[in-house]
């Protein structure tokens, strides 16, 4: 479980960026691979499509720039901490 963030300027065109995420994990086997258990075993699964969610949240509201970087910051570092199933 790795983490990155990238801070961007300018508007955002969320459908645009959901779109290139979504051929992105079309070309990447890794990036479709999810852990089962068959037989009591681990197994490896490649899904033919992942379902991707894009999730924004619009920190303008969080006051200048540095109120907004700070909550970026937080809820980044908590997303870091929030544990996933691997199946």
């Amino acid at each position: 479980h790795m983490g990155g963030r990238l801070c961007m300027t300018g508007a955002l065109d969320a459908d645009a960026l959901a779109s290139a995420l979504r051929r992105l994990v079309a070309r990447h086997d890794s990036l479709r691979t999810r852990f089962a258990i068959i037989d009591g075993e681990p197994v490896q699964v490649i899904d033919a499509d992942a379902r991707i969610a894009l999730e924004t949240l619009d920190l303008r509201a969080d006051g200048d720039g540095a109120d907004a970087e700070d909550r970026a910051a937080e809820l980044y570092a908590r997303m870091l901490e929030t544990p996933f199933d691997l199946g």
